[in-house]
């Protein structure tokens, strides 16, 4: 009878996932992690008093190095043209208004991207050994993934 509650014992261990704390190997994924967040931006418009307002404003719209737009939407129930600079996407707003406005105008949008990049030969860049040992302690670690099945 001892030796059956042992067993038991042994077995609901084994199977309960509790041989998972004990195992201390650190794993890492081979890919990147997806992203994927939701941006807003643009212009709050405010005006006062009389006369006339008029609006010319250009906005870009997102780009992710790797990785892709969803459910881009334009902010504000104003007329607006798409517009092509480049080869970047804008939106181009150009109207008027009378009199006291609150205006908002912008674009809202979900990115997924599955890495960054960034621009290591920028002018103004810091060396690692320049970065202020307080921001290292702060924000860099050991990292760790313990979601592998």
């Amino acid at each position: 009878m001892r030796r059956c509650i042992i067993l038991m014992f042994v077995i609901i261990f084994l199977l309960s996932g509790c041989i998972d704390i004990a195992d201390r190997e650190v794993r890492y994924r081979s890919a990147p992690i997806s992203l994927e967040f939701s941006i807003s931006y643009g212009y709050y418009i405010n005006s006062s008093g009389e006369g006339r307002l008029v609006t010319d404003c250009l906005i870009f719209l997102p780009k992710p190095l790797n990785g892709s737009v969803l459910n881009l939407s334009i902010i504000g129930n104003y007329s607006h043209e798409e517009d092509v600079i480049g080869d970047n996407q804008a939106v181009r707003w150009n109207f008027s208004e009378e009199g006291g406005k609150r205006i908002k105008i912008g674009v809202s949008a979900r990115v997924r991207t599955s890495s960054f990049a960034t621009d290591l030969i920028a002018e103004g860049y810091v060396d690692i050994s320049e970065i202020d040992e307080d921001l290292k302690r702060r924000f860099c670690g050991k990292q760790r993934i313990d979601d592998l099945v």
